[in-house]
């Protein structure tokens, strides 16, 4: 079964699925930043990468609590650009969705967490150069 298109605007598109199984008043609720800057070179890839990595370190020190009570959040990016995701039981699902926004400008950046995750995008762009060619 798909879910059903129920409003499709510009900018806004709403899908509805009825969960028949479990009866459980789930929601999902994904966010697409497109932009081609992303990608638009080699650095502002790594950087688009970064800044998504650290995103993501926020959103899980910021819904730890969250997460216990079966919501959700993530961040990632891709060649279209970003999406922030927020998930489970819809009636806290608008405030969950209006933290992972707010943490789009907002979120502290700490030192240490720059340094950790500029080290693990070193570390995976050298073990790229180490992988042997597909044939």
């Amino acid at each position: 079964m798909q879910p059903r298109l129920v409003a499709d605007a510009p900018g806004v598109r709403l899908h509805h699925l009825q969960d028949t199984t479990f009866q459980l008043p789930r929601g999902f609720a994904f966010f697409e930043l497109r932009t081609p800057t992303v990608m638009a070179s080699p650095e502002a890839a790594i950087l688009s990468e970064l800044y998504s990595g650290l995103l993501a370190d926020s959103l899980l020190d910021d819904t730890a609590e969250a997460s216990a009570a079966g919501l959700f959040a993530g961040v990632s990016v891709d060649s279209k650009g970003f999406t922030l995701s927020a998930s489970g039981y819809d009636e806290r699902l608008p405030q969950l969705a209006a933290t992972v926004a707010s943490q789009l400008k907002t979120f502290p950046l700490k030192t240490l967490d720059f340094d950790r995750r500029r080290a693990s995008l070193l570390d995976a762009l050298a073990n790229l150069e180490q992988r042997q060619p597909v044939s």
